[in-house]
């Protein structure tokens, strides 16, 4: 059986193994869990961006970058292809975990949460109708935010998931970042997907997924940044 969970670890070591090179940082908080910056306190790059989609698509999907034709300019963007994209881009990509924290003396932590580990937490109508589980001894969770969870918040997330709290690994960029461009990009064929199920297709009978994006321009803050990357999606997007 395919471990969609297992899939992103592995991408996730990579991430770690080589942040160096792919201008993100790694921390271990003090109750074990990994937390992947790829773009809150550094600048992140193309390819951190390229393996954070794969790590939300659960490993399902490949993530490619190419050169977009509008007449008369050319702009980047990236191809997405995906295997199984029920799994990889309902279960795991799309950001259906409303996270929120609540600690004591603290201001709430609030991000929307991508990734395998939402089949854990298994608690969204969308993943109970497409009736997709899975068992797992770690889980990847991506968080579209400017703040770093801390070890409240991963000690919550790793309850959630019933996973001990050193088996949880969580990548973090803003919107407003590098990183945040190219994963709203790659998030395409999900946005396809969506609609269909909006529109009431059993996209059960969907086989293989493929959809290509510009990557929006880094906006100057989140809210503006959301807009032009949601905007790059539904009017620049082709699936």
């Amino acid at each position: 059986m395919i471990s969609m969970n297992g899939l992103s670890y592995e991408i996730v070591l990579r991430m770690a193994a080589e942040a160096e090179i792919l201008r993100i940082s790694i921390e271990k908080l003090a109750c074990g869990a990994m937390v992947i910056d790829a773009g809150v306190k550094v600048s992140g790059s193309l390819e951190a961006g390229r393996l954070f989609s794969e790590a939300c698509l659960g490993g399902l999907g490949k993530v490619d970058f190419c050169r977009l034709d509008f007449n008369q300019f050319s702009i980047p963007g990236v191809s997405v292809t995906v295997s199984h994209p029920v799994e990889a881009c309902m279960a795991c990509q799309y950001a259906g975990w409303s996270v929120k924290v609540d600690i004591e003396g603290q201001k709430a932590y609030q991000a929307m949460g991508s990734g395998p580990a939402r089949i854990l937490y298994g608690k969204e109508l969308l993943i109970q109708e497409l009736g997709i589980r899975e068992r797992a001894d770690r889980a990847v969770l991506a968080l579209e935010n400017r703040k770093l969870p801390n070890d409240g918040v991963a000690l919550w997330i790793a309850e959630k998931c019933g996973i001990s709290p050193e088996r949880l690994f969580i990548l973090v960029a803003p919107t407003a970042s590098l990183v945040g461009s190219v994963q709203v990009a790659a998030r395409v064929v999900e946005t396809g997907l969506h609609k269909m199920v909006e529109l009431g297709f059993d996209i059960r009978n969907i086989l293989s997924g493929f959809g290509v994006c510009p990557i929006a321009h880094i906006g100057q803050d989140d809210l503006r940044a959301i807009g032009w990357a949601n905007d790059a999606v539904l009017y620049g997007g082709q699936v």
